[in-house]
């Protein structure tokens, strides 16, 4: 019995460790998307020739997002391999007007605030007792609330307050820390072990989901924008 509770634990953690590698390499893919089309100068040429194209770039990523959960159970872990990549691209895509907007240096170091960041709060999810549901459902709701409010000062001209920066990364602070609680626990059943590789992809998606949004309310705090 014991051997098969250690046979389970272990492939639990092979593939909660599964989703961050996944996770990393969405984020490299992002980058390297986001790097390439702000240097070659692509980003700029479609944007002003067809900007019918970017607009149809954010259905694409928007469809995907939503699509990712009903695709679970209809589709195979190689299909949702490659919805994940796929979605990093987009957002690779999608991210790079922030390269226009804000100084490289400022880019630069606004990452690794977010990479130590996050890696302190994986370490807290991964070693606190307290279950972060609730808080995480809250974050969530507030979360909600904050786009709502962010969408009505977008309209009065104030849509990129700090504050509301400072709020959206202390949400992401609970909702990252209950993420990756997440993880471990939709890989492990009453019954043990199921469907491990989809969920790790799952999960991948949402902690890439959780680190991107850190990095963009970071970027927002820090500011130094281009003129």
């Amino acid at each position: 019995m014991n051997e098969g509770n250690s046979y389970i634990q272990s492939i639990v953690r092979q593939s909660v460790n599964t989703a961050y590698i996944w996770m990393g390499l969405g984020l490299l893919v992002t980058a390297v998307v986001s790097i390439l089309m702000f240097s070659s100068g692509l980003y700029f040429q479609i944007a002003y020739r067809m900007p019918g194209l970017m607009f149809f770039m954010l259905l694409v990523q928007l469809g995907l997002a939503i699509g990712f959960g009903f695709a679970m159970n209809r589709v195979s872990a190689t299909t949702l391999k490659a919805m994940f990549l796929l979605y990093a691209v987009t957002m690779g895509i999608n991210l790079t007007p922030i390269a226009y907007s804000y100084r490289l240096g400022t880019i630069g170091l606004a990452f690794m605030v977010s990479a130590v960041y996050f890696f302190c709060l994986v370490l807290i999810g991964k070693t606190t007792k307290k279950d972060m549901t609730n808080i995480g459902m809250i974050c969530l709701g507030g979360l909600i609330a904050m786009i709502i409010a962010s969408i009505i000062m977008m309209f009065t001209g104030h849509g990129d307050s700090i504050l509301l920066s400072i709020i959206g990364l202390l949400l992401f602070t609970g909702i990252t820390v209950y993420d990756v609680q997440r993880a471990e626990r939709y890989l492990t059943t009453p019954n043990g072990y199921i469907e491990a590789e989809k969920i790790s992809i799952y999960m991948a998606l949402q902690l890439y989901l959780d680190f991107i949004n850190i990095f963009l309310y970071i970027v927002r705090i820090l500011g130094n924008r281009k003129n």
